[in-house]
């Protein structure tokens, strides 16, 4: 992959206004400089501006969506998608090809191919043409790239947001990255957890984490001083991230006595044998 996650996708807007252009530099093409309008011209330039097309799909956007990491391939239209599993990103179980952000993107690199090849075919050599080439390749190519970074822009103004929401889980060592996300979800959800290993109490506080099939269990622990364990929450987090409470330790009709770990399964203690 050439590029990854650097160009943002133009907006259907963006694409009206690219068109029109094309549409104006091709007609000023015909009508003021009088080039003609051959088969041979259509059909290379039509050729080349598929062949750009699906060049362009060296250019990808990626981003986590569940349990799963979606790909988008193409550029400025991303036409063709992939999804894979987090757990295998090797695999992919979702493949996607849209046929009408296809053709937009043929018909946005078809302006290339077709200004060059109506000089380059023509039996006339005029520097005013090739004057007027390179000045409509230059600001079509600037104006693209604005777009681009315009919608960047946007896109990362939300990331110091989600800098602070995730910040908390890159921090955590010890932990998958699946392990990761899952407790992300919990926090989300349970913000009162957020940080929780940070803000310790006076024995300290400490998570601990089972894997039962595709299910994650997670167990934020308040360690006591003179028991192990003061007090301890527990939920269940299933491949679709969706979290469930399990239940709260202690149980005050049962006594500490013996307790010398949870089980964050059941939220129940582990005692010694």
């Amino acid at each position: 992959m050439l590029i990854y996650n650097k160009i943002t996708e133009l907006r259907y807007d963006q694409f009206l206004i690219l068109l029109v252009l094309e549409i104006v530099f091709i007609l000023v093409t015909l009508l003021l400089f009088k080039k003609k309008l051959t088969l041979k011209l259509i059909l290379c330039s039509s050729l080349l501006a598929i062949v750009f097309s699906l060049l362009s799909t060296m250019i990808v956007n990626g981003f986590y969506g569940g349990m799963a990491y979606h790909e988008r391939f193409g550029w400025p239209f991303q036409f063709q998608g992939i999804s894979r599993s987090i757990e295998d990103t090797l695999i992919p179980y979702g493949v996607g090809f849209d046929i009408w952000k296809f053709f937009a993107n043929t018909i946005y690199w078809g302006l290339f191919p077709f200004l060059i090849l109506s000089n380059n075919l023509s039996k006339k050599k005029s520097k005013k043409f090739q004057l007027y080439i390179l000045s409509c390749l230059c600001f079509y190519f600037l104006l693209t790239m604005f777009f681009s970074y315009k919608n960047n822009s946007q896109k990362t103004e939300i990331l110091p947001q989600e800098t602070i929401k995730t910040s908390s889980i890159e921090r955590i060592s010890g932990f998958t990255d699946l392990e990761k996300r899952k407790r992300e979800a919990i926090e989300e959800m349970y913000p009162e957890f957020k940080d929780f290993d940070i803000n310790t109490s006076f024995a300290g506080t400490s998570i601990e984490t089972t894997q039962r099939d595709s299910d994650h269990y997670f167990a934020y622990i308040v360690n006591g001083s003179g028991v192990p364990i003061a007090l301890a929450t527990c939920f269940r987090v299933d491949r679709m991230f969706r979290v469930f409470k399990v239940g709260e330790f202690p149980d005050y009709l049962d006594s500490y006595i013996g307790y010398i770990g949870i089980d964050p399964v059941t939220c129940t203690g582990i005692k010694a044998d």
